[in-house]
């Protein structure tokens, strides 16, 4: 059996890479406070080539995010955030761009501060946290065309993981590509259509035959907070329990409760596709009709699986229960409506095991649309996950942003195992 388990602590964040739905979880590395200092030392002595008045840099600006955004990159063509940011060192129209990557997930907090004269100093802290532990910022050198500084994409955990204690970072001017202006006061000349943003390689920043930088970024840890105490975690490979060390676990599964399994309940159902849910509930129809179908499933729901079986396993030496699911118990796809029902089960189950002092992994068996071609997914014989992703993956990715934002503070669940065998 193949299956996608991730323990999660307290925030979940999904999104498809690949064909694959993946969870990125805050891990052991905790939430990250960093100090920024912005040292300018540009100046008539080390760029003279037609050194501007009143030199100075707009204020900072940037997010930290995952590696699936980024906000510039050399190469490439200017957003509009960038391009207010480097010809007028306005912020808004970035700010945009970060919010709508954060509305999608992709970025978390946003760097901000004020602007500083040159030589001069500005420092400002931010916090970092897994997945989004890259980060960019930028500022503009002003009085110029279109002409800016910062970093873009700076993954802050090294090869293990950890977070890196201090960079010092060399900053050396680009071009937005969005004004044709060739010095620092040249008039509004706009570029059209936009060129690619570029490392500026010649006067007035090459001096003496070497591109001489115009300030330092010093990027040092302060502090970092661990998860907090009394919820699950991951450190690697392991698995660390409330007290922050590594646990094995031992569990068993309430297969058959809230998704039946024809296999499981040894029920014939070669009329259907599949022996999922759909075809055991359509060949229930047909010999009893729908009305006593849905009393059968409603009773069946109700008795099937009560809290004397959760006391029982905790007898038996069970720590946790993983407890599959139809994600239709939760959200109804044809309404675009959450099914409270379903929710006020998963809240009297878990009341049930918090009793007992078992855990819970919540474990999406039927996903949306179908994983793979088999009843365990209540598939049509089709994997539509896969081939119809535009119509499938938002759902998937909606109910379990809404199943972690109802449970994120709750200690009892160890994780979510986001999909049960995708193939």
């Amino acid at each position: 059996m193949v299956r996608f388990l991730l323990v999660v602590q307290r925030y979940l964040v999904c999104f498809f890479v690949g064909g694959l739905l993946v969870a990125s979880v805050v891990m052991a590395q905790g939430t990250a406070t960093y100090e920024l200092t912005f040292t300018p030392t540009w100046s008539a002595s080390t760029h003279p080539d037609g050194f501007p008045p009143n030199p100075h840099f707009s204020g900072l600006i940037g997010a930290t995010h995952n590696d699936a955004v980024h906000f510039w990159r050399t190469g490439e063509v200017a957003t509009e955030g960038i391009k207010q940011m480097a010809e007028l060192g306005a912020k808004g129209a970035l700010r945009s761009e970060i919010n709508l990557a954060k509305g999608e997930s992709n970025a978390d907090f946003i760097v901000d501060a004020s602007g500083v004269n040159s030589p001069g100093v500005r420092k400002t802290t931010f916090e970092i946290r897994p997945p989004w532990n890259f980060v960019t910022v930028t500022s503009m050198l002003a009085p110029s065309p279109d002409w800016f500084v910062g970093v873009s994409g700076l993954n802050m955990l090294d090869e293990d993981n950890n977070w890196i204690d201090t960079l010092e970072i060399d900053l050396f001017v680009y071009d937005a590509g969005t004004d044709s202006g060739s010095n620092y006061t040249s008039q509004n000349r706009p570029t059209s259509p936009r060129e690619q943003i570029r490392r500026i390689e010649e006067a007035p920043f090459l001096v003496n035959g070497v591109v001489t930088p115009v300030g330092t970024f010093r990027i040092e840890l302060q502090k970092v907070a661990l998860p907090a105490a009394g919820y699950f975690g991951v450190d690697r490979t392991e698995i660390l329990g409330a007290n922050g060390q590594p646990v094995v676990i031992k569990g068993m599964g309430l297969g058959g409760w809230l998704l039946p399994e024809g296999y499981m309940l040894h029920i014939s159902t070669r009329s259907q596709p599949t022996d999922g849910p759909t075809g055991i509930r359509n060949q229930m129809i047909d010999l009893i009709g729908e009305r006593s179908t849905d009393a059968f499933f409603e009773l069946f729901r109700e008795k099937y699986v009560q809290e004397k079986d959760i006391a029982m396993m905790k007898e038996w030496g069970f720590d946790h229960v993983r407890l599959p699911f139809h994600y239709r118990l939760f959200y109804d796809p044809d309404l675009n409506e959450w099914e409270e029902d379903g929710f006020e089960l998963l809240d009297t189950f878990l009341e049930w095991c918090r009793r007992h002092e078992v855990n819970v992994i919540l474990d999406m068996h039927a996903a949306p649309g179908a994983q793979n071609e088999g009843g365990i997914s209540d598939s049509d014989g089709e994997a539509r996950l896969w081939t119809e992703p535009d119509k499938y993956w938002p759902q998937t990715i909606k109910i379990w942003r809404e199943i972690a934002r109802r449970y994120n503070d709750d200690p009892l669940i160890i994780g979510y195992d986001l999909i049960n065998e995708p193939t």
